[in-house]
């Protein structure tokens, strides 16, 4: 018996029924999230936190919650507590990166100049994305090319201008090919497809 004052310690069943219930309002987040219907879909996440704690996935779908509602500050907690969890979560590094900069970026536009740490915090910021590169596992990498549609534009006589859908393959070619070929790469669809990559649907 637990004493005085103190919760006793949840039995298996309790805990799987917690477990069901933070599931079922983790689902009913994503449908949100998916309907653009964020400020309800945070609800959900949330709820399904008190329900079972700070799990990775839940504090993860937050920070892209967040990051819809521009809600920098919140989005960065969430990444970061997920973070403390699983380390090696890609996309929430990616995430934790994206609303470190906008926020930065937003503090910067109010005050009329970028904020003195702002250049130290970005560096942080590139190391962190390069961590999140060098540990991706090639799956994750697949996801991100085909969820991200990233887009290549290559020059030969017949084709011209063209874009492809890349898979994993693709990828592989591009990165094997672009310094030998005649490979343009787009900076700026690169870094389209990875803010799309970082606030897509959970």
């Amino acid at each position: 018996m637990a004493p005085k004052g103190v919760k006793p310690w949840p039995t298996d069943a309790e805990k799987a029924e917690r477990k069901a219930a933070g599931e079922i309002l983790k689902t009913k987040g994503n449908y949100l999230f998916r309907q653009e219907n964020y400020a309800e879909a945070a609800e959900m996440y949330n709820e399904a936190v008190k329900m079972r704690g700070t799990q990775p996935v839940y504090m993860s779908n937050l920070a892209a919650t967040y990051l819809k509602l521009k809600d920098y500050d919140m989005a960065e907690k969430a990444a970061s507590m997920a973070l403390v969890h699983d380390p090696r979560m890609t996309k929430t590094r990616f995430r934790r990166g994206l609303a470190r900069k906008q926020d930065y970026q937003l503090r910067g536009a109010k005050i009329g100049t970028v904020p003195p740490f702002f250049i130290q915090r970005n560096r942080e910021i590139k190391r962190e994305e390069t961590f999140a590169f060098t540990f991706s596992s090639e799956r994750q990498l697949a996801n991100m090319v085909i969820v991200a549609s990233i887009l290549i534009h290559w020059r030969t006589q017949n084709y011209g201008a063209k874009m492809l859908r890349l898979t994993l393959r693709g990828m592989s070619f591009v990165k094997t090919n672009m310094l030998s070929n005649n490979v343009a790469f787009s900076r700026g669809i690169w870094e389209k497809a990875l803010s799309d990559w970082t606030s897509y649907s959970p």
